[in-house]
């Protein structure tokens, strides 16, 4: 069960960012956790 504290952007939408942003996707950033504002970037979630 979610708190909504954390969590990753589902599958489609991270290939709705990397359609919108082929070029610089790699480099966004997503929150991961809101409490420890970690973050990862979308290439690290991508193959």
């Amino acid at each position: 069960m979610s708190d909504g504290k954390s969590g990753v952007s589902c599958g489609a939408c991270r290939e709705l960012m990397i359609w919108l942003m082929p070029n610089t996707y790699k480099s966004a950033e997503v929150l991961m956790d809101y409490e420890t504002e970690r973050t990862v970037t979308l290439g690290e979630l991508t193959p």
